[in-house]
């Protein structure tokens, strides 16, 4: 029998983060309101909201577990509306420095556009009754007495004369994502906001879907790649199969070398990739939609889990910690943090300040992903301890050329992407001698 651990829980923002945020508290809540910014769309289409939805998504294989573990048959129905399986193994290339060999399968889970995954978990959603929606609303404040935090002050979208609402709850959480001012709230009620953590690669992407080509040249033993830019060209590419026959293929560039939005340029700028597939493959390829531009603010940690939260408060999701997007790990940490969420409230009752701990735990929780992250992207000046250094000298130094010499070193980084194990897989002693040994060897 579930314990209701909560009358009624507030969730800001209906994106991935907070509907997991929801569905983790669905057995210990009696009443649940997603409030939302935008007016969800009727089907699995763009919405504002979401910038990046119109963008490449890697789905790590933790991240689709756990929603299978959320939803039965949630992957099954991804298919049903047109996701494609795929092997992140055998049938992905990539580039790290040169190409990677074709490994053996083992890494299957479906390929789909992010608009699809989260048009499916809302669908989801839906089924709990005791679920509430709020749309088109923007939280301006948190309700706050006795040192706990009551609720939310928030107001319908159209104009700054329409009246401020009041919504209450014994627990709010933010999922509103990177543009969360949670911490201009938590100042107005008279605490210190979070002391942050910003690395910034200060990259650039650009998207662009197409039909993918029938005839028989372009038939390939793969159906997906990733291509990494090392040492001296920094551009990056991938291509992924989605729903409805689709290619979806993305450009980046860091230290401010943006791929450009014009079609040819974007073309121009496939073609400079240090890997040719990509390029060879749209070249000729139908597109089906215009170049869509993106530039996201890098990686930022906000340290909540320094502060004495306030009781009845709890942030998740890009509110807590932004990722890069390129390292495909927003939403398995969303689905994490959710998962996490849910074990939590089963000893809720017996921490002192539940709401600062679980902070503190989902701060680990990160801890992984963060340093994959940022060792990747930061510059020497923001590798100030001796750990981020040292890791700098191994993953950049010697894992990446390692991969496209050593299927093993390769198959325990997917490994490592795809998060089904932690960097510590990569520091075993038998490991670590053999990235030292395969880095070291010429191409």
């Amino acid at each position: 029998m579930t314990t209701i651990r909560f009358q009624h829980a507030i969730v800001i923002g209906g994106g991935i983060a907070g509907l997991l945020a929801a569905r983790a508290l669905a057995n210990s809540c009696e009443g649940i309101t997603i409030i939302e910014r935008d007016t969800y769309p009727d089907a699995p289409t763009f919405r504002a909201g979401t910038p990046q939805a119109r963008h490449v998504h890697a789905f790590p294989l933790r991240g689709q577990q756990i929603l299978e573990a959320f939803f039965p048959s949630f992957g099954e129905s991804l298919l049903k509306a047109g996701a494609r399986m795929h092997d992140y193994a055998s049938q992905g290339l990539y580039f790290y420095g040169s190409r990677c060999p074709q490994i053996a399968p083992g890494l299957l889970g479906w390929s789909a556009s992010r608009m699809l995954v989260e048009w499916q978990v809302r669908q989801e959603m839906q089924k709990f009754s005791h679920v509430q929606w709020v749309q088109q609303c923007n939280v301006r404040g948190l309700l706050y007495e006795n040192h706990a935090v009551r609720g939310v002050k928030y107001q319908k979208q159209g104009t700054l004369e329409n009246p401020i609402d009041i919504l209450e709850g014994d627990l709010v959480i933010d999922a509103s994502g990177s543009s969360s001012e949670a911490p201009i709230w938590l100042e107005k009620i008279g605490y210190q906001p979070p002391r942050e953590t910003i690395v910034n690669p200060f990259i650039g992407y650009a998207t662009r879907v197409y039909t993918c080509p029938e005839e028989e040249v372009y038939r390939t033993w793969w159906s997906g790649l990733a291509i990494q830019g090392t040492g001296q060209n920094r551009r990056a590419g991938a291509l992924m199969e989605i729903e409805g026959g689709r290619w979806m293929v993305l450009l980046a560039g860091s230290g401010m070398d943006y791929p450009p939005n014009d079609p040819e340029a974007y073309l121009a700028f496939a073609q400079s990739l240090p890997e040719p597939a990509l390029y060879e493959s749209i070249k000729n390829a139908t597109p089906l939609s215009p170049v869509y531009g993106y530039r996201p603010i890098g990686n930022r940690f906000r340290h909540y889990e320094q502060m004495d939260m306030p009781r009845g408060f709890i942030i998740v999701g890009d509110a807590a910690c932004t990722f890069n997007p390129i390292y495909g790990q927003g939403i398995t940490v969303a689905a994490l943090e959710a998962q996490a969420l849910e074990r939590c409230l089963h000893t809720w009752h017996r921490k002192k300040d539940p709401f600062s701990h679980f902070q503190r735990h989902i701060a680990r929780l990160l801890a992984s992903p963060w340093m994959l992250a940022i060792t990747a992207d930061s510059t020497q000046e923001d590798r100030k301890t001796l750990r981020e250094q040292l890791a700098n000298w191994y993953l950049v130094g010697h894992v990446i050329p390692a991969i496209p010499k050593d299927p093993k070193v390769e198959r325990i980084f997917l490994e490592i992407l795809h998060m089904l194990k932690t960097p510590n897989a990569l520091l075993h002693p038998a490991m670590f001698v053999r990235v030292l040994i395969q880095s070291r060897k010429k191409n």
